[in-house]
């Protein structure tokens, strides 16, 4: 019990100090869920790059080489030092990822298998790198889904879906942030694999 009242004590003044010099939003910050072991910092970093820092910013062109698989890497690489590079035949997941770890994978599941994206996904932290491949497009040869990358940022604390940082998911390289409900992560796609830091920082 004391360490629960503990970490919650400790989470509560993280989360304070965040709202204050990120420019989060009380209500934003509540709606978060944060699992253990990932850091707010990794969170306001994300948000200070999608709502300040050029080239990253929600509502503009990406510009840069790769469309979604490159501007995933370019925050990556700006939160982690890391990137990640190459496909597996399916798709959804990628050949290298040196310095990172795979925390999760999900393939073979029903379209309508909204549960098991839920149990993917809900104790990723904050800017995870998700490798995907599309359940009803092709790749440009035709033999696997056609592949999409993005950041994860943060599951909603209600449990009603996830957010993820993006580029090119409206097809114009737009980078976005978009909120998707388990049940549309689980009809859109067809196999995720998830790749963290190994040594997350906290």
């Amino acid at each position: 019990m004391f360490d629960k009242a503990k970490k919650f004590i400790i989470f509560t003044v993280v989360l304070a100090v965040a709202v204050i010099f990120s420019g989060i939003n009380r209500a934003e910050a509540v709606s978060m869920h944060i699992p253990e072991g990932a850091s707010i910092r990794n969170t306001v970093n994300i948000l200070n790059l999608a709502k300040k820092t050029d080239g990253f910013i929600e509502g503009t062109r990406y510009n840069g080489s790769g469309e979604c698989r490159g501007f995933a890497n370019k925050v990556y690489q700006r939160l982690f030092g890391l990137t990640i590079s190459g496909y597996t035949n399916s798709n959804y997941g990628v050949e290298n990822y040196s310095g990172s770890r795979v925390v999760g994978q999900l393939f073979d599941f029903s379209s309508n298998d909204a549960e098991a994206v839920k149990n993917l996904f809900w104790n990723v932290k904050p800017g995870a790198i998700v490798q995907m491949g599309r359940r009803y497009k092709l790749n440009s040869k035709g033999n696997a889904p056609k592949p999409h990358t993005a950041i994860f940022f943060y599951a909603a604390n209600d449990g009603s879906g996830c957010t993820f940082y993006e580029a090119n998911a409206d097809g114009r390289n737009t980078i976005q942030v978009n909120f998707y409900t388990w049940a549309q992560l689980a009809d859109r796609n067809k196999g995720f694999t998830v790749y963290e830091p190994i040594n997350y920082p906290n």
